[in-house]
């Protein structure tokens, strides 16, 4: 959503459309690489090299998803990149997810954990801003305002209503889950009945 929300707020002067097609890419690549990498540091914790990798992992999903979403947004010309501020997005995301998982896995408490959450916001956000000015966007229509055509593109004006109920659906799938998973914490904590 912050991805989305961050690309309507860049006036650029030029009709743009999304590619569904990438976007989603983009979002199964960072739930599938985000999910491994929790997944890892959960299961090695307390290892500073597991640590490292799995802030690798999880710094890299974040700039997957971002590129690809990059890649993802269609307008009638093209982008030429400055390589220096692509790696140095790339490092943002890494030393910052990293930091969050160390936070996440090796303090206790509501507030240390909103701290590695806000510290993950953090590194999101300054990876997507970092990368977006590594961007620079070249329009070669005579008509700056056309709209892309393609199949599964969305013009950047139906993009609100899109993020916003993907937002709303899953917050209430993580919710769900959180419900069901405190509904058996109860019923996994009881002692067993001897036989």
């Amino acid at each position: 959503a912050m991805h989305f929300i961050g690309m309507l707020g860049l006036n650029m002067d030029v009709g743009r459309a999304y590619s569904l097609i990438e976007t989603l890419v983009s979002l199964l690549a960072a739930v599938a690489a985000t999910a491994l990498a929790f997944a890892y540091a959960a299961r090695h914790q307390g290892s500073t090299k597991h640590l490292l990798i799995s802030g690798l992992v999880l710094g890299l999903s974040v700039v997957v998803m971002h590129y690809l979403g990059m890649f993802g947004m269609k307008t009638y010309g093209f982008v030429t990149w400055d390589f220096s501020l692509v790696a140095l997005s790339v490092v943002i995301a890494v030393v910052a997810a990293t930091a969050a998982l160390w936070l996440a896995f090796n303090t206790r408490g509501l507030a240390f954990r909103f701290g590695a959450a806000v510290i993950m916001a953090v590194a999101v956000c300054a990876m997507h801003y970092t990368g977006m000015s590594a961007a620079e966007f070249i329009c070669t229509s005579e008509n700056r305002r056309a709209l892309p055509q393609g199949f599964g593109f969305i013009g950047s004006a139906n993009l609100p209503s899109l993020v916003v109920v993907a937002a709303v659906m899953l917050m209430a799938l993580i919710s769900v889950d959180q419900f069901f998973q405190a509904m058996r914490a109860p019923l996994s904590s009881k002692p067993q009945a001897r036989s």
